[in-house]
């Protein structure tokens, strides 16, 4: 499933799974991807960030592996 508020264009997509969980996060702005951030596991998570000249990428994982870390999100 997927919840969309603009277009790949200037816009947001949140990504679920189809048991409702928060699987990703890309948004959009002048037509390219500038952050994605997407479930790698139920402890970790990737993180693309963009600015019009640079890029990082960063995980976001549970230290001690044992650990499930959720995202939730919702458009305001």
């Amino acid at each position: 499933m997927k919840e969309q508020k603009g277009d790949k264009h200037d816009g947001i997509e949140l990504r679920y799974s189809d048991d409702g969980f928060l699987d990703e996060i890309v948004v959009y702005r002048d037509g390219d991807c500038c952050v994605h951030i997407e479930a790698m596991s139920e402890r970790c998570y990737w993180m693309s960030l963009k600015s019009q000249a640079h890029e990082v990428h960063a995980n976001c994982c549970s230290k001690n592996g044992r650990s499930h870390v959720v995202m939730s999100a919702e458009f305001v």
